[in-house]
């Protein structure tokens, strides 16, 4: 339905039918017929207006609205009209094209052909989805379309080309480990459990949640100097082929998105033997510190 005149769609150019959601981003500089996009199914679905697409008044949109996705040679487009209100089978029969008359010998008008229903009393205008993707709007909503898909794969590849990092300092310099390797980053207890004939950089274990998590002091460990506690300070959880290990860093900062090409080994010179049973080496922290830029 549009201004209370029914138009139909043949079937097998609709994908699907939904609800109008509550957000749809704007497009700006976009073409008046674009409403705009919206997720769909993890997929970005333009949404044009059939009311501007056929000049007809703007109507605030509201929850009898619906969205009817049409597909043109894999393309995806949601368009908005009033409402739907059902699914008709009819005969050939019933079915004439418009007199070329009516649209001053167009031969692309939207309107393909009419549908006589009630013996004639009924009369439904059949939309041409090839001949509604033709006209300059939807040249224009496509052209927007095309746009936005290729800012996705820009925005897509972008993210390729970037390392998620968590950002921590140990005596004023910074370090970084990329995001999933971390659990999780609890505070530091008042009192640690100490394992005796341990490494001198193993501070002890805590209960984390009921499991026994072995921390290591990250100062200690590089051979710094060393540090009292204080409440900056924190424990990073790390899964090392399969144990789970707390680490104590002064501080946890941020969490940063870094172009991969900041991003560099280490040399050799400066890597130490990794030293077991935990399989912790320094290359594991040195190798991603954040090139300053």
């Amino acid at each position: 339905m549009l201004e209370g005149e029914e138009y139909a769609i043949r079937i097998e150019d609709i994908q699907e039918i939904v609800q109008v959601p509550e957000k749809i981003v704007n497009v700006p500089h976009a073409d008046s017929s674009v409403i705009g996009i919206i997720n769909l199914r993890e997929r970005t679905l333009p949404l044009t207006s059939l009311r501007k697409i056929f000049n007809l008044p703007d109507k605030p949109l509201d929850e009898t609205n619906r969205i009817v996705v049409l597909n043109l040679n894999g393309v995806s487009i949601g368009v908005v009209v009033d409402s739907v209100r059902e699914v008709l089978r009819v005969p050939d029969s019933l079915i004439e094209p418009v007199p070329s008359l009516i649209f001053q010998g167009q031969e692309k008008a939207e309107i393909a052909e009419i549908c006589k229903l009630d013996q004639g009393r009924r009369l439904v205008s059949i939309i041409s989805v090839e001949r509604l993707f033709e006209t300059q709007k939807f040249k224009e909503a496509k052209a927007v379309i095309k746009d936005i898909e290729e800012k996705e794969e820009r925005e897509q590849l972008k993210e390729m080309e970037e390392e998620q990092v968590v950002v921590f300092t140990l005596d004023r310099e910074e370090y970084a480990v990329p995001i999933e390797a971390v659990q999780e980053i609890v505070r530091v207890p008042d009192e640690l459990t100490y394992v005796p004939k341990t490494p001198e950089f193993i501070e002890g274990v805590i209960n984390l949640r009921g499991n026994v998590l072995p921390v290591i002091d990250l100062r200690k460990r590089f051979e710094l100097p060393g540090k009292q506690r204080d409440e900056q300070q924190r424990i990073k959880v790390f899964v090392l082929d399969g144990v789970t290990v707390g680490f104590i860093v002064d501080s946890v900062k941020e969490v940063l998105k870094i172009s991969k090409s900041f991003i560099h080994d280490s040399p050799r010179t400066l890597v130490k033997r990794i030293v077991s049973p935990y399989k912790i080496s320094l290359q594991t922290f040195a190798s991603i510190r954040i090139k300053q830029t």
